[in-house]
């Protein structure tokens, strides 16, 4: 399992998890050739294969599956992140949480408390209250 952060003011705030059989990238290097302001942390161990950007865009731009693999990727990360941002501004915490549960089971069985109350965007006082009730 890994998670990914960025780093505001010093404090880390988790922005998603990744399992096994996951994939883990950086869109702003993919498409923006910018240097990525989100770090990727091992939360156990893994096995990683990488591939170089060069290799990934000629892929992309020379075969059609890669292509398709690729969109479809991308499709499924950005209904995630929409859902993720929808959540943070209408829902209240506990009904974040609920939903997070729903989504992401596995990830509530192994990862600390603290990164998915960051994830939530909420405290970890208020987590664990939410946890116990």
């Amino acid at each position: 399992m890994t998670r990914s952060f960025w780093l505001v003011d010093g404090q880390e705030i988790t922005t998603s998890f990744a399992w096994e059989g996951s994939i883990v990238f950086s869109m702003d290097e993919l498409y923006y050739g910018k240097v990525s302001e989100e770090f990727v942390e091992t939360l156990e161990e893994v096995e990683a294969y990488r591939i170089a950007l060069t290799d990934l865009r000629h892929l992309f731009e020379t075969d059609l599956e890669w292509c398709n693999w690729g969109r479809i990727i991308h499709q499924n990360e950005y209904r995630r992140l929409h859902q993720s941002h929808k959540e943070r501004l209408t829902l209240p915490a506990r009904e974040r949480y609920e939903a997070f549960k729903q989504q992401f089971p596995e990830v509530c069985q192994r990862v600390n408390l603290g990164y998915i109350a960051s994830y939530l965007g909420i405290t970890l006082p208020t987590l664990s209250r939410l946890r116990a009730e």
